[in-house]
């Protein structure tokens, strides 16, 4: 493969490293994109894995590549803690609807409360 096809490759898989890390990964839509990006991502990586590494060349994309894996590794891992805690806050939300609803006399208090104004 020649230099330029191999810059290509790397470019392309640098490009598909920044659309990753501009994901807001908060929507249905955001995962479809992050999953079709990772498939390229992969694909890219199995044709870059048969070239010569040992090409001047190419060591300076390698290093953006890391730092890019870094950030992006970065990103995933905090969006896995947010969305775990946003379910432990809903399963704590439903435990206390059901405290209250099973409870007479909370749903009493509650009801003069919620009308006091």
């Amino acid at each position: 493969m020649n230099r330029e096809a191999v810059e290509n490759l790397f470019m392309q898989l640098i490009r598909i490293s920044n659309e990753i890390l501009a994901l807001d990964l908060d929507t249905f839509e955001d995962l479809a994109q992050l999953e079709y990006l990772q498939n390229q991502q992969a694909g890219l990586m199995d044709q870059i894995e048969q070239i010569d590494h040992s090409t001047t060349g190419v060591q300076p994309y390698i290093e953006e590549l890391k730092r890019l894996e870094s950030q992006i590794q970065e990103k995933l891992h905090l969006n896995q803690q947010d969305s775990e805690n946003q379910i432990k806050k809903m399963q704590n939300a439903v435990k206390l609807r059901g405290r209250y609803q099973s409870n007479p006399m909370l749903q009493a208090e509650g009801y003069f409360v919620d009308n006091q104004n």
